[in-house]
Formats: C-alpha cells, sequence, structure tokens
C-alpha cells in the first residue's frame, strides 16, 4: 500500500455549522469522519486525514 503525502493546508472544522448529513463522511476516502445524526455526534480522526478536501 502506498504512503500518501500529507498537505500542509489547515483544516478547519465548524461544529456549530453542522447540520449532521453525513455527506462530509460519505465523500471521505480514508474514512476520517463519524457523524452520528441520531446521537447529535460527529468525531474526526485527524491521523487518518490526508487533506484531501472531499469533505468540504
Amino acid at each position: 500500500m502506498a504512503s500518501q503525502a500529507r498537505s500542509h493546508a489547515h483544516l478547519h472544522l465548524a461544529p456549530e455549522r453542522c447540520v449532521l448529513c453525513r455527506l462530509c463522511q460519505i465523500n471521505c476516502p480514508e474514512q476520517a469522519l463519524q457523524v452520528t445524526p441520531e446521537a447529535h455526534t460527529w468525531s474526526f480522526r485527524e491521523e487518518r486525514c490526508t487533506r484531501c478536501g472531499r469533505c468540504l
């Protein structure tokens, strides 16, 4: 498995703007985001994030 280079881009999470639609989770190829609408929660695993921007 090839290692992907990580960007130095900063990812800014804005929990106050989240509507728990799960689009970020669906679009994340590394499964770095986990959204649980029933519990009104989400989590972000920064170590898995490659900063590809697909979640935005």
